[in-house]
């Protein structure tokens, strides 16, 4: 699994009704959609789920986007 970090401030938040994804340039020099728990220190079961869902998708050779894990540095 790949594992960047953010090397920007967000450069967009998305509206959403569910976790407000924002875009951040990280240090591989591209640009990321980013989810996260928009409740610190409760459980980021749906972000669980859809990450599992992914490898999934990817194990299954379904057409979907690549994705890896992002830290956010403050």
């Amino acid at each position: 699994m790949k594992i960047v970090n953010s090397i920007s401030s967000p450069d967009r938040i998305f509206e959403t009704s569910g976790s407000q994804p924002a875009l951040f340039l990280c240090d591989d020099f591209n640009y990321y959609v980013c989810k996260y728990n928009r409740h610190p220190g409760a459980e980021a079961k749906k972000l669980f789920h859809e990450f599992i869902a992914g490898h999934f998708a990817q194990l299954w050779n379904l057409a979907i986007p690549d994705f890896c894990l992002v830290n956010i540095n403050p």
